[in-house]
């Protein structure tokens, strides 16, 4: 995960107003940390491999990503 608040959400039992829109799928998530099935780790923006499907990128960090992930461009 790349955003904090969400990991702090998903972490955190505690009831805020300010999250009261979170829905059915954040506490599924936090049953699952509190039980230890998964564990959140955070990535950083700059190495957030889903970057590559997710947003409009320069062409060097798309080449970068792209490389990262093993695919090959055509011409490689």
């Amino acid at each position: 995960m790349d955003n904090q608040s969400a990991i702090q959400i998903a972490t955190n039992r505690s009831y805020t107003p300010r999250a009261k829109h979170i829905d059915l799928r954040a506490h599924f998530v936090r049953d699952h940390v509190e039980s230890a099935t998964i564990e959140l780790k955070y990535v950083p923006s700059k190495s957030q491999l889903s970057d590559l499907l997710t947003k409009v990128l320069p062409t060097p960090r798309f080449a970068e990503l792209r490389n990262s992930s093993g695919i090959r461009g055509v011409s490689d």
